[in-house]
């Protein structure tokens, strides 16, 4: 995703740690076309495992998980509220599995 790397190495800050900052341009000031690509890419990558609902974390989640479930045919975004301040974007599929999540999420 070519519009992504080069908006994050425009406009990302590396915090540090492994985490890269990038909610003004993900959740501040919200760009509508890079969050479709993103949410269409998003819904190829894991469009085989069929999933259902897409659930994120409130923190600069919210823009690409509605994308991403918009992608993937209208399935449920859900994000859920924190209760600590992160700096990452945090988009999680749960897939149509008897575990409920898919193995590359599971850490499997």
């Amino acid at each position: 995703m070519e519009i992504l790397k080069e908006r994050i190495r425009r406009d990302g800050v590396n915090m540090g740690n492994g985490i890269l900052k990038v909610d003004g341009f993900i959740n501040h000031q919200v760009d509508p076309t890079l969050m479709l690509a993103a949410g269409g890419a998003l819904a190829a990558r894991f469009a085989h495992l069929q999933p259902n609902k897409v659930f994120t974390a409130e923190i600069s989640g919210i823009a690409p998980a509605f994308t991403t479930a918009l992608a993937l045919v209208c399935v449920a975004a859900i994000w859920f509220r924190r209760s600590h301040p992160l700096a990452a974007v945090v988009v999680a599929f749960a897939a149509q599995t008897a575990a409920g999540v898919p193995p590359e999420l599971a850490g499997e």
